[in-house]
């Protein structure tokens, strides 16, 4: 008969942790520096956040009316507005002046890799988010991307003031050449006279507008300088704790797993036949090993050792309490 392949005894995860707990609290300090030093990669600095509303460009005071009258529209619009607070005029103005208030010495083009502008879904409010190496830096940013939309709007716009009352006062000029080379009184001179008129309201209008300009900007909501830095070291450093521990567990039990304690002693003897110390095959075997036939007449009744001649004395005690029982 083959002798019974020794059954391999479980072992549990704590015990296996505590088997490999070296290695497993190097896996866990591992994974928490890990984390760590991600955090103050990926997350170092601060961020800071301004916000503006918008004027509703239907208000027939505000010089930004665009003539939305929906509230997609209007979302649109915000949305425009937004994009244009990020725009190179924008940023080029913004980094003159954090530098003006002792920041950092940034051109428009580095300035717009900190800078980040969107709007809200429903429309009417722009937010401005920057960051920095700290949060006074992030909030003069912020607030100065803020400044520099409302300063960059409203010259904008009177430049697109000026440039149409230009125009208007060119053509007036010319109507009153005209005019003086036209006879008073004629129909000619009198559509030149209508003309002229019109241009001048019209020029008039503009000018109303331009005095009215303004940065189409309803409130502003500045960044604080003195607000704390939120640190995300304690969250991540508890999730690379746990995931450390995970880790270590999972490798532990494999570990272990893959070498089983309490191995049994005799599986070298199971080798050689079932019998410890070398002792020849099918020589007086442990149970379900059988024995060699005798010549008729002889029997193994009353003998102490075969083959070898030894005592068992000199057989171990696993070896007697486990394979042979005692004889009465």
């Amino acid at each position: 008969m083959t002798a019974q392949t020794p059954v391999t005894p479980e072992i549990s995860l704590v015990e296996a942790v505590w088997r490999y707990r070296l290695m497993s609290l190097i896996i866990v300090l591992a994974s928490v520096l890990a984390s760590v030093a991600a955090t103050e990669i990926l997350f170092g600095g601060a961020t800071a956040t301004a916000r503006f509303a918008v004027t509703d460009p239907t208000n027939n005071n505000n010089a930004l009316r665009m003539g939305v009258v929906s509230g997609q529209g209007y979302a649109a619009y915000t949305a425009q507005r937004a994009a244009f607070a990020g725009s190179t005029p924008v940023m080029a103005r913004a980094a003159e002046i954090v530098k003006s208030k002792h920041g950092p010495n940034l051109t428009g083009e580095q300035l717009r890799g900190r800078v980040k502008t969107s709007s809200k879904p429903d429309g009417g409010v722009v937010v401005v988010t920057a960051t920095g190496s700290n949060m006074p830096e992030a909030a003069v940013i912020a607030n100065a991307v803020l400044q520099a939309y409302q300063d960059v709007t409203v010259s904008t716009n009177n430049s697109n003031l000026d440039d149409q009352i230009k125009g208007l006062k060119e053509q007036e000029t010319k109507i009153t050449e005209q005019m003086q080379s036209t006879q008073a009184g004629t129909h000619p001179y009198k559509v030149l006279q209508s003309q002229l008129a019109k241009l001048q309201s019209d020029e008039s209008g503009l000018l109303s507008a331009r005095s009215k300009n303004n940065d189409g900007v309803q409130f502003t909501d500045t960044a604080d300088p003195t607000a704390p830095t939120p640190s995300k070291l304690p969250q991540n450093g508890a999730i690379g704790f746990a995931i450390g521990a995970i880790l270590a567990c999972i490798v532990s039990f494999l570990r272990a797993s893959s070498r089983p304690r309490g191995q049994v002693r005799g599986a070298p003897a199971a080798a050689m036949g079932g019998v410890p110390g070398g002792a020849p095959g099918g020589a007086l075997g442990g149970p379900g090993t059988p024995m060699p036939e005798l010549p008729a007449g002889r029997s193994y009744q009353g003998r102490r050792s075969l083959g070898d001649g030894r005592d068992d004395g000199y057989r171990s005690e696993a070896y007697r309490s486990e394979a042979y029982a005692e004889e009465p």
